[in-house]
Order: C-alpha cells, then structure tokens, then sequence
C-alpha cells in the first residue's frame, strides 16, 4: 500500500464513522419519545408509589399496584374510536393483534431466508411472478 491508499482508507474510515456517529444520535432522539411514551402508559396504569390511592374496600393503598380500574394495554388511546367498550371484547381484539403480529414476523423471516438462499429480494420475486 502505498502513502495515498493508505490516506483514502483513512479518510473513508473517518466518514464511515462520522455517518454511524450521526445514526446513533438520531436513534437516540426517538428513544427519548418512546421513553416519553412508556412514562405515560405506566402512570397511566400503576398508582403512584409517593401519592397513594385511597380506594374504600380495596388493598390500591399499596404501592407498586395496578390501578382499580385500569385494564392492562388500556392507556386510552383510541383516535378513531374503535376500541369495544366491554373489556372481554377488548381482550379478544388484542388477542387477534398478537396473532396477527406474530404471524407477519413468520412472513418477514420467510422473505429473509428466500433472499439468502437465492440472492433476490421479495420485489425481483413479485417482478418474476407478473411477468
């Protein structure tokens, strides 16, 4: 190697790192909203551990409890209002979203492992099925 390659190598492995340096502070910006986020849901759903709920018939003085009338993923989000209002709906709803989650990534992992093992990616294979 000569003077000049080494330098180009140089100068390319100090603007590779430059671009995983400016990667990295944006994914800690939107790491700070899902912190934002997950603060949220759990005063949403948790009572307070230095204000405690006084509930008349209930142990929801204690803390590090689910709050009385918090259903678990309820953080009353509901834009469009699609949400059932009988909670055993509700459950069977997320239940169907888990499923349906679950299965996609099965579908993703099949996409993968058809490009590792012929190299083309799921659109080439879209292409060659319409044509």
């Amino acid at each position: 190697m000569t003077r000049t390659d080494i330098g180009q190598f140089s100068q390319t492995c100090s603007a590779t790192a430059a671009l995983r340096t400016s990667s990295l502070i944006t994914h800690f910006r939107e790491f700070r909203g899902v912190g934002a986020a997950e603060t949220q849901r759990a005063e949403t759903g948790w009572v307070d551990p230095k204000v405690f709920e006084k509930t008349a018939g209930t142990n929801a003085d204690t803390p590090f409890q689910l709050r009385n009338k918090y259903f678990q993923g309820d953080i009353g989000f509901d834009p469009l209002g699609l949400k059932p209002e009988d909670p055993a709906k509700l459950q069977e709803l997320q239940t169907k979203e888990l499923q349906h989650g679950r299965l996609a990534m099965l579908a993703t992992a099949g996409f993968v492992a058809q490009e590792l093992v012929d190299g083309q990616g799921v659109i080439a294979h879209f292409a060659n099925l319409l044509s």
